[in-house]
């Protein structure tokens, strides 16, 4: 059981750093975008929120998850 809770550890992190490459990488590209599809100021602002409410989400998901497979240490 407990190689099991260490997988499902290693797959909560990756999913966890997948979403923070997310993040970080679209403040520096957000001009060329904005650039390239001709997006207005508050489109942009759309576009950089969605990561975060994703990440918000799936952490909420995550810990309901958690909870429901009983993998907290006691």
């Amino acid at each position: 059981m407990s190689k099991v809770r260490n997988n499902f550890a290693w797959e909560i992190v990756l999913i966890a750093c997948n979403l923070r490459l997310a993040i970080i990488i679209l403040t520096p590209l957000i001009d060329k975008i904005g650039e390239t599809f001709k997006l207005s100021t508050v489109q942009l602002g759309i576009l950089t929120t969605i990561p975060l409410l994703c990440f918000g989400f799936i952490s909420i998901l995550i810990s309901l998850l958690i909870k429901k497979l009983e993998l907290e240490e006691q």
